[in-house]
């Protein structure tokens, strides 16, 4: 709460640098999306024999704004973050490489310019992390979509990778696609991505990617 009042007042001088709303968005995922505020709902999906259950985690109702309550107002609020995230994108043009990638070209003032290497990165946290706020507003479509945007670009890390495919798996099947949701999760292809990372980060990985392959 202490960083969001810092960053928020840090945004109203510089609107302009993408890493501040980048980090907007983290702080309202943190409150948010914490296991103290984490609480589910029973959902079912078709009927009869192909009934499905799904146990949906709606701890964004705690935090989301009232009726009528403009998403534009800093707030530690999902929908916040999801405003956050459309800026930090918007900052962050789509254009194709310069011939000097460590050179600097984006300006994000009070700190030093972005280079190309610095631009990709921040891009691809931003549609990881949009994915998986999206996915909490319950919103798989769009959820889909930035998965899919952080599969598409080409400097894409292999952490950036696997958690887009289980986001997208996960969307997936709140779209009711399991055929293309088991695409995401082929174990092959999971564990080339993650056999470099480090075992923390490889585990929940993996964990994340049985529990979705188990739904």
């Amino acid at each position: 709460e202490g960083s969001f009042e810092c960053l928020v007042e840090a945004a109203r001088h510089y609107p302009n640098n993408p890493q501040i709303w980048l980090h907007l968005a983290e702080c309202c995922v943190k409150k948010c999306c914490s296991e103290e505020a984490q609480q589910y709902n029973v959902k079912k999906l078709g009927s009869g024999p192909h009934t499905r259950i799904l146990l949906a985690k709606d701890s964004y109702l705690k935090f989301s704004r009232h009726p009528g309550e403009s998403f534009a107002i800093p707030s530690l609020s999902l929908e916040f973050a999801a405003l956050c995230l459309r800026n930090a994108e918007t900052l962050l043009p789509n254009q194709d490489p310069p011939a000097d990638v460590a050179a600097p070209f984006i300006q994000a003032p009070p700190g030093p310019p972005i280079n190309w290497k610095q631009r990709c990165e921040l891009k691809n946290s931003t549609f990881v992390l949009q994915s998986y706020v999206l996915l909490q507003l319950q919103d798989p479509q769009s959820a889909l979509l930035s998965a899919n945007e952080l599969l598409s670009q080409p400097d894409a890390s292999n952490s950036h990778k696997a958690w887009a495919h289980i986001y997208a798996a996960e969307a997936l099947i709140n779209l009711d696609r399991i055929t293309d949701a088991v695409e995401h999760l082929h174990p092959p292809m999971i564990h080339d991505l993650v056999s470099v990372l480090p075992s923390q980060m490889r585990d929940m990985i993996a964990v994340s990617v049985w529990a979705k392959a188990a739904v």
